[in-house]
């Protein structure tokens, strides 16, 4: 019924082009907030994050809000100085389903800390 269109328990399933159900992407599991994860369809994963700076020339370990089931395929992280980007001044020296450890390389201060987003599947 075209009525239950935008609300949150339709009680019927809107077709796309005979393909894409709206109950489908009801079910994409997510956690939005300042530490999170979208899934999309075809089982990729975004997950992103916050994390505090453990100072200059030093590691911090940071664990993904859930698993990747399988692969990892990019972390990206930010530095910051407490007004802007620092460039070029972390590295990503490991990485697994669970969790990603960044070095912050000497002389870069990250006073405020870091954010970080990740892929996967």
């Amino acid at each position: 019924m075209i009525a239950d269109i935008g609300t949150t328990s339709p009680s019927s399933a809107l077709h796309v082009n005979g393909t894409i159900t709206a109950n489908a992407i009801a079910g994409l599991a997510n956690s939005i907030g300042t530490n999170g994860y979208q899934t999309l369809p075809g089982v990729i994963i975004i997950q992103w994050g916050n994390s505090s700076s453990c100072g200059t020339g030093c590691s911090s370990n940071v664990t993904f809000p859930i698993a990747f089931p399988a692969n990892v395929f990019s972390v990206v992280v930010t530095l910051s100085n407490g007004t802007s980007p620092i460039n070029n001044a972390s590295n990503i020296t490991s990485k697994s389903a669970t969790a990603f450890t960044v070095d912050t390389n000497p002389g870069a201060s990250a006073k405020s800390g870091f954010s970080w987003i990740a892929i996967g599947n």
